[in-house]
């Protein structure tokens, strides 16, 4: 699945300001030109409109950079070796 641009903070508190407002996640996305499911999965991970802070929510992703999550095959040996026997079988 192809990602998106990242976040910035600056849109970050685009949306903070917004939900403050009482803006739809719609009205949001219209005003930073992104897909309003961009804005609701925002909120959605980071607390949701009632608890949304753009800095905890910067903060997250900045640790979520800089500690990938780990790949299947690096941490399931028995998964890799059936995969790799696979392709020795071709």
């Amino acid at each position: 699945m192809a990602r998106g641009k990242p976040i910035l903070s600056e849109e970050r508190e685009t949306i903070s300001r917004g939900i403050a407002r009482d803006m739809s996640h719609r009205c949001i996305a219209a005003e930073l030109g992104r897909h309003p499911s961009v804005i609701s999965r925002e909120t959605a991970r980071n607390g949701g409109n009632a608890n949304y802070s753009a800095v905890t929510a910067q903060h997250r992703a900045e640790e979520q950079v800089e500690h990938p999550k780990a790949r299947k095959l690096e941490t399931r040996p028995e998964l890799s070796l059936a995969v790799n026997e696979g392709f020795d079988k071709k």
